[in-house]
């Protein structure tokens, strides 16, 4: 199942309030490695403003970066983090507005990571990218199914992205995507719901 590129890294709760679109973007390869001893993410865009890509950690420290060709294809490789997977940010790039730029999660392990970014988001290639894929599938379709609800409040939107990303955190809770959604999205949960995902998770940053 691909995504819709309607996703993106800010709170999703708020999103919904304000009517904003959401935006999520993948992750790309550096060399012609086979990624065996390193993460190696290969990528293509069919958005032909993006020039430029880099790869950031979550506090967005840019870390590496690559030219997006005239084909759309680029690549990053990583081989410094893959023995304590992590995940990090691909963001592509081009125009002066910083709010055109296109973000998306990228689990950092060992293998090599395919991106596709065009009318629909795919990123494929090692387990922990494959729960990145559920987890965007999944949030589309909650945001879809609060949109095509009449008559919905405030507080019913933030219920439901809290019970969300509840679930999705303790899902995850034994990797590091349930981290990662925790930094990047524990802002939306209800104050019992983080209570209840830092007991299980125990001490996260």
């Amino acid at each position: 199942m691909h995504t819709r590129k309607y996703i993106s890294l800010l709170p999703l709760a708020l999103m919904a309030v304000i009517g904003l679109n959401l935006l999520f973007a993948g992750c790309g390869g550096k060399s012609g490695k086979t990624g065996t001893d390193g993460c190696l993410i290969q990528g293509h865009t069919d958005f032909k403003e993006f020039t430029k890509v880099y790869l950031m950690d979550l506090t967005r420290a840019r870390l590496d970066s690559a030219s997006i060709d005239s084909d759309g294809k680029f690549s990053l490789e990583r081989t410094d983090s893959t023995d304590k997977p992590c995940v990090m940010l691909v963001r592509l790039t081009g125009t002066p507005s910083p709010y055109d730029d296109l973000d998306m999660p990228v689990a950092i392990e060992r293998g090599t990571v395919t991106l596709e970014l065009g009318e629909y988001i795919h990123t494929s290639g090692t387990p922990l990218n494959s729960r990145i894929q559920e987890f965007l599938n999944d949030l589309q379709s909650c945001k879809d199914g609060l949109t095509g609800k009449e008559g919905v409040t405030v507080e019913e939107i933030q219920t439901t992205f809290s019970e969300f990303y509840r679930q999705q955190i303790l899902t995850n809770k034994d990797n590091a995507v349930g981290r990662y959604i925790f930094r990047e999205y524990g802002v939306n949960l209800t104050p019992d719901d983080r209570e209840l995902v830092k007991a299980q998770l125990g001490a996260v940053e």
